[in-house]
């Protein structure tokens, strides 16, 4: 569901979009994580798109699983 309405977005506003993204336990880049399910997916256009800005976190911690800096 997440990777659709990031394509939605991305398609339909010109504004940066902040992803929050959960970190894999192999510690892969939330970046990286993005892009692959992207490719995988076969949306490779929205890769490594300047306006995406990835966010590691967690929906089910506390705060996101954000730090608070």
């Amino acid at each position: 569901l997440g990777q659709h309405i990031l394509i939605d977005l991305l398609e339909s506003t010109t504004v940066n979009i902040y992803c929050l993204i959960r970190a894999n336990s192999d510690n892969k880049n939330v970046q990286k994580k993005l892009d692959q399910i992207l490719i995988c997916s076969g949306n490779i256009k929205y890769v490594n798109n300047p306006r995406v800005i990835c966010i590691e976190g967690d929906l089910s911690k506390p705060n996101l699983g954000l730090s608070i800096n």
